[in-house]
Protein backbone atom coordinates (compact mmCIF):
# COMPACT_ATOMS: atom_id res chain seq x y z
CA UNK A 1 0.00 0.00 0.00
CA UNK A 2 1.43 3.37 -1.02
CA UNK A 3 1.18 6.31 1.37
CA UNK A 4 0.61 9.70 -0.20
CA UNK A 5 2.54 12.56 1.40
CA UNK A 6 0.57 15.78 1.41
CA UNK A 7 2.91 18.76 1.01
CA UNK A 8 2.62 21.59 3.50
CA UNK A 9 0.72 24.46 1.92
CA UNK A 10 1.02 27.20 4.54
CA UNK A 11 3.85 29.49 5.57
CA UNK A 12 3.85 27.83 8.97
CA UNK A 13 5.23 29.84 11.89
CA UNK A 14 6.88 32.29 9.48
CA UNK A 15 3.59 34.03 8.84
CA UNK A 16 3.25 34.96 12.50
CA UNK A 17 6.55 36.85 12.72
CA UNK A 18 5.20 40.28 11.70
CA UNK A 19 2.31 39.90 14.15
CA UNK A 20 4.67 39.26 17.06
CA UNK A 21 5.91 42.87 17.05
CA UNK A 22 2.61 44.62 17.89
CA UNK A 23 1.66 41.70 20.12
CA UNK A 24 4.83 42.02 22.21
CA UNK A 25 4.57 45.79 22.41
CA UNK A 26 0.97 45.46 23.53
CA UNK A 27 2.19 43.30 26.42
CA UNK A 28 4.74 46.03 27.23
CA UNK A 29 1.91 48.57 27.19
CA UNK A 30 -0.07 46.43 29.63
CA UNK A 31 2.95 46.20 31.92
CA UNK A 32 3.58 49.96 32.10
CA UNK A 33 -0.06 51.07 31.97
CA UNK A 34 -0.51 51.33 35.77
CA UNK A 35 2.41 53.79 36.05
CA UNK A 36 2.11 55.55 32.68
CA UNK A 37 2.76 59.33 32.85
CA UNK A 38 -0.28 59.76 30.61
CA UNK A 39 -2.45 58.61 33.52
CA UNK A 40 -1.68 61.85 35.36
CA UNK A 41 -4.42 63.79 33.60
CA UNK A 42 -5.34 65.90 36.61
CA UNK A 43 -2.50 68.28 35.90
CA UNK A 44 0.97 67.35 37.17
CA UNK A 45 3.03 64.20 36.77
CA UNK A 46 6.14 65.12 38.75
CA UNK A 47 7.81 67.87 40.78
CA UNK A 48 11.61 67.93 40.86
CA UNK A 49 14.10 69.97 42.91
CA UNK A 50 17.87 69.84 43.30
CA UNK A 51 17.36 67.45 46.25
CA UNK A 52 14.40 65.19 45.45
CA UNK A 53 11.45 64.36 43.22
CA UNK A 54 7.76 64.00 44.07
CA UNK A 55 5.53 61.61 42.14
CA UNK A 56 1.98 62.45 41.06
CA UNK A 57 0.76 59.78 43.49
CA UNK A 58 1.70 62.21 46.30
CA UNK A 59 0.28 65.31 44.61
CA UNK A 60 -3.37 66.39 44.75
CA UNK A 61 -4.51 68.44 41.75
CA UNK A 62 -7.77 70.18 40.92
CA UNK A 63 -8.60 71.76 37.55
CA UNK A 64 -10.88 74.73 37.02
CA UNK A 65 -13.07 75.44 33.98
CA UNK A 66 -10.10 76.98 32.10
CA UNK A 67 -8.03 73.79 32.61
CA UNK A 68 -5.73 75.55 35.07
CA UNK A 69 -4.55 73.01 37.64
CA UNK A 70 -3.80 73.82 41.27
CA UNK A 71 -1.65 71.07 42.76
CA UNK A 72 -0.84 70.63 46.44
CA UNK A 73 1.55 68.43 48.40
CA UNK A 74 3.38 68.52 51.72
CA UNK A 75 7.15 68.93 51.98
CA UNK A 76 8.83 68.78 55.39
CA UNK A 77 5.50 69.44 57.07
CA UNK A 78 4.78 72.58 55.01
CA UNK A 79 2.37 73.07 52.13
CA UNK A 80 3.69 73.33 48.57
CA UNK A 81 1.29 74.72 45.96
CA UNK A 82 1.92 74.64 42.21
CA UNK A 83 -0.37 76.26 39.65
CA UNK A 84 -0.11 75.58 35.91
CA UNK A 85 -2.16 75.77 32.72
CA UNK A 86 -2.69 72.26 31.29
CA UNK A 87 -4.05 73.35 27.91
CA UNK A 88 -1.73 73.14 24.87
CA UNK A 89 0.00 76.52 24.81
CA UNK A 90 3.07 77.91 23.12
CA UNK A 91 4.60 79.43 26.24
CA UNK A 92 4.61 77.09 29.21
CA UNK A 93 4.64 78.64 32.67
CA UNK A 94 3.88 77.83 36.28
CA UNK A 95 3.81 79.50 39.69
CA UNK A 96 4.58 77.96 43.08
CA UNK A 97 4.44 78.83 46.75
CA UNK A 98 6.04 76.98 49.63
CA UNK A 99 4.87 77.73 53.14
CA UNK A 100 2.94 80.68 51.61
CA UNK A 101 6.15 82.15 50.11
CA UNK A 102 6.77 82.43 46.37
CA UNK A 103 9.36 80.05 44.93
CA UNK A 104 10.83 79.89 41.42
CA UNK A 105 9.01 77.43 39.15
CA UNK A 106 10.22 76.18 35.77
CA UNK A 107 7.92 74.23 33.47
CA UNK A 108 9.07 71.13 31.56
CA UNK A 109 6.96 69.77 28.72
CA UNK A 110 7.39 66.27 27.32
CA UNK A 111 5.73 64.17 24.64
CA UNK A 112 2.37 62.70 25.47
CA UNK A 113 -0.72 63.80 27.33
CA UNK A 114 -0.77 64.47 31.03
CA UNK A 115 3.03 64.35 31.37
CA UNK A 116 3.49 67.86 32.77
CA UNK A 117 6.53 68.33 34.98
CA UNK A 118 7.85 71.30 36.94
CA UNK A 119 11.22 72.04 38.53
CA UNK A 120 11.57 74.19 41.64
CA UNK A 121 15.13 75.52 41.58
CA UNK A 122 15.10 77.39 44.89
CA UNK A 123 13.19 74.91 47.06
CA UNK A 124 15.64 73.54 49.65
CA UNK A 125 14.83 71.54 52.79
CA UNK A 126 17.02 69.98 55.48
CA UNK A 127 18.82 66.88 54.21
CA UNK A 128 17.02 64.42 56.56
CA UNK A 129 13.67 65.63 55.17
CA UNK A 130 14.97 65.40 51.60
CA UNK A 131 16.18 61.84 52.21
CA UNK A 132 12.76 60.88 53.55
CA UNK A 133 11.12 62.19 50.38
CA UNK A 134 13.64 60.36 48.19
CA UNK A 135 12.92 57.13 50.04
CA UNK A 136 9.18 57.57 49.40
CA UNK A 137 9.67 58.14 45.66
CA UNK A 138 8.23 55.12 43.72
CA UNK A 139 10.91 52.62 42.69
CA UNK A 140 9.42 52.12 39.22
CA UNK A 141 9.71 55.80 38.28
CA UNK A 142 13.33 55.30 37.16
CA UNK A 143 11.96 53.85 33.92
CA UNK A 144 10.30 57.14 32.99
CA UNK A 145 13.14 59.38 34.15
CA UNK A 146 15.49 58.66 31.25
CA UNK A 147 16.67 55.02 31.11
CA UNK A 148 13.49 54.02 29.26
CA UNK A 149 15.31 54.83 26.01
CA UNK A 150 18.08 52.32 26.71
CA UNK A 151 15.46 49.77 27.76
CA UNK A 152 13.60 50.35 24.47
CA UNK A 153 16.80 49.94 22.44
CA UNK A 154 17.60 46.69 24.23
CA UNK A 155 14.11 45.33 23.63
CA UNK A 156 14.25 46.36 19.98
CA UNK A 157 17.64 44.68 19.50
CA UNK A 158 16.36 41.49 21.15
CA UNK A 159 13.26 41.43 18.92
CA UNK A 160 15.33 41.99 15.77
CA UNK A 161 17.82 39.22 16.58
CA UNK A 162 15.03 36.83 17.58
CA UNK A 163 13.06 37.53 14.37
CA UNK A 164 16.12 36.87 12.20
CA UNK A 165 16.94 33.65 14.04
CA UNK A 166 13.35 32.38 13.85
CA UNK A 167 13.14 33.18 10.13
CA UNK A 168 16.35 31.21 9.53
CA UNK A 169 15.05 28.17 11.43
CA UNK A 170 11.50 28.24 10.08
CA UNK A 171 12.54 28.65 6.42
CA UNK A 172 14.65 25.48 6.29
CA UNK A 173 11.80 23.25 5.10
CA UNK A 174 10.68 23.54 1.44
CA UNK A 175 7.01 24.18 0.79
CA UNK A 176 4.81 25.43 -2.06
CA UNK A 177 3.14 28.83 -2.10
CA UNK A 178 0.54 29.17 0.65
CA UNK A 179 -3.18 29.21 0.05
CA UNK A 180 -5.25 32.26 1.10
CA UNK A 181 -2.13 34.35 0.72
CA UNK A 182 -3.96 37.60 -0.08
CA UNK A 183 -6.42 37.17 2.80
CA UNK A 184 -3.64 36.62 5.34
CA UNK A 185 -1.79 39.61 3.96
CA UNK A 186 -4.84 41.84 4.43
CA UNK A 187 -5.35 40.55 7.98
CA UNK A 188 -1.74 41.43 8.83
CA UNK A 189 -2.19 44.94 7.42
CA UNK A 190 -5.36 45.50 9.46
CA UNK A 191 -3.71 44.22 12.66
CA UNK A 192 -0.83 46.67 12.25
CA UNK A 193 -3.08 49.59 11.33
CA UNK A 194 -5.33 49.10 14.35
CA UNK A 195 -2.45 48.45 16.77
CA UNK A 196 -2.52 52.01 18.12
CA UNK A 197 -6.12 51.72 19.32
CA UNK A 198 -5.68 49.15 22.13
CA UNK A 199 -2.28 50.59 23.08
CA UNK A 200 -3.71 54.10 23.39
CA UNK A 201 -6.66 52.91 25.43
CA UNK A 202 -4.42 50.86 27.73
CA UNK A 203 -1.75 53.44 28.58
CA UNK A 204 -3.83 56.61 28.46
CA UNK A 205 -7.38 57.44 29.60
CA UNK A 206 -10.06 58.30 27.08
CA UNK A 207 -9.64 62.06 27.60
CA UNK A 208 -6.00 61.74 26.61
CA UNK A 209 -6.69 59.57 23.56
CA UNK A 210 -8.87 62.32 22.08
CA UNK A 211 -5.95 64.74 22.30
CA UNK A 212 -3.52 62.39 20.55
CA UNK A 213 -5.88 60.77 18.06
CA UNK A 214 -4.55 62.59 14.99
CA UNK A 215 -0.95 62.38 16.18
CA UNK A 216 -1.15 58.61 16.32
CA UNK A 217 -2.24 58.43 12.71
CA UNK A 218 1.00 59.90 11.36
CA UNK A 219 2.21 57.68 8.50
CA UNK A 220 5.74 57.00 9.76
CA UNK A 221 4.48 55.35 12.95
CA UNK A 222 1.39 53.50 11.70
CA UNK A 223 1.04 53.26 7.92
CA UNK A 224 4.66 52.45 7.02
CA UNK A 225 4.98 49.53 9.50
CA UNK A 226 1.67 48.18 8.21
CA UNK A 227 2.94 48.33 4.62
CA UNK A 228 6.20 46.60 5.58
CA UNK A 229 4.26 43.84 7.34
CA UNK A 230 2.09 43.49 4.24
CA UNK A 231 5.17 43.01 2.03
CA UNK A 232 6.60 40.46 4.49
CA UNK A 233 3.40 38.43 4.50
CA UNK A 234 3.39 38.37 0.69
CA UNK A 235 7.02 37.20 0.68
CA UNK A 236 6.58 34.32 3.14
CA UNK A 237 3.38 33.29 1.43
CA UNK A 238 5.33 32.44 -1.72
CA UNK A 239 7.23 29.27 -2.47
CA UNK A 240 10.01 28.42 -0.03
CA UNK A 241 12.77 26.22 -1.40
CA UNK A 242 14.86 25.84 1.75
CA UNK A 243 17.95 26.88 -0.21
CA UNK A 244 20.63 28.74 1.74
CA UNK A 245 20.40 31.87 -0.42
CA UNK A 246 16.65 32.22 0.08
CA UNK A 247 16.98 31.53 3.81
CA UNK A 248 19.56 34.30 4.12
CA UNK A 249 17.22 36.65 2.25
CA UNK A 250 14.24 35.79 4.45
CA UNK A 251 16.37 36.14 7.58
CA UNK A 252 17.56 39.60 6.52
CA UNK A 253 14.04 40.65 5.52
CA UNK A 254 12.64 39.45 8.83
CA UNK A 255 15.28 41.30 10.85
CA UNK A 256 14.93 44.54 8.88
CA UNK A 257 11.12 44.45 8.99
CA UNK A 258 11.17 43.87 12.75
CA UNK A 259 13.77 46.61 13.31
CA UNK A 260 11.87 49.23 11.32
CA UNK A 261 8.38 48.30 12.50
CA UNK A 262 9.51 47.89 16.09
CA UNK A 263 11.28 51.26 16.28
CA UNK A 264 8.32 53.11 14.78
CA UNK A 265 5.80 51.40 17.03
CA UNK A 266 7.99 52.03 20.07
CA UNK A 267 7.95 55.71 19.15
CA UNK A 268 4.17 55.53 18.99
CA UNK A 269 4.08 53.81 22.39
CA UNK A 270 6.43 56.42 23.89
CA UNK A 271 4.32 59.31 22.61
CA UNK A 272 1.09 57.75 23.85
CA UNK A 273 2.53 56.88 27.24
CA UNK A 274 3.96 60.35 27.82
CA UNK A 275 7.62 59.35 27.98
CA UNK A 276 10.08 62.24 28.44
CA UNK A 277 11.75 63.37 25.22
Amino acid sequence: MTTTVIPRTTAGPLRYLPLLVPGLLFLVALAIAPVSPAKATDGLYKITTTQFSISHHDIDCVKDAEQVATCTTTVDGKVLDVRLDTTPVTELSCTATYDSLDTACTRAFDYGPGSHRVHLDSLVVPEPAAQEIRDAYPWWSWLFDGPWFLFALGLLAAMTIAAGALAWVWSRHPRPAARHRVLRTLVTFVVYWTFYLPVTLVVAPWEATKLTYHLLLIPHSVLFPALLALVWQLAVGGKVTGATGQRIGLTAASAITTLVCGSMMMLLLAVTTGMPD
